[in-house]
């Protein structure tokens, strides 16, 4: 499969399918093609970190967000990157021209949340 289809079907699998954990697998897989891995560069988008950071803040009590890092690929109008959340990987990509991503906060080595997030100007929302 082509980048350009595995990409494809990650915007097909976010927008479509409730099940969170077919759509944090479609991106972890998609992660995994090295063409894919040289297409990013590093670039931190002031908007998604904050937003990203919220609501890690809301789902983790306490939390200490740290070592944010962020990628951005703009063939795809695509950002991805990981941060910690109380020394717990974190990761999260996010799609522009969709206002849709995914944050994935790893809570214990069985446990994962797994958080559907959408921007617009003026308002950030998480489901």
């Amino acid at each position: 499969m082509t980048v350009d289809e595995r990409v494809k079907q990650l915007t097909e699998t976010l927008i479509h399918n409730d099940n969170f954990g077919a759509i944090n697998n479609a991106f972890l897989d998609l992660t995994e093609d090295h063409e894919f891995r040289q297409l990013g560069k590093p670039e931190i988008n002031n908007k998604i970190k904050e937003t990203v950071t919220a609501v890690s803040k809301v789902v983790v009590k306490d939390a200490e967000i740290t070592e944010f890092m962020s990628l951005s690929v703009r063939k795809y109008q695509l950002w991805h990157g990981c941060f910690f959340v109380n020394k717990r990987l974190a990761t999260f990509f996010y799609f522009e021209e969709f206002n849709m991503g995914l944050l994935a906060i790893t809570k214990t080595r069985n446990h994962t949340d797994l958080i559907r997030i959408t921007m617009s100007k003026h308002s950030r929302c998480f489901h």
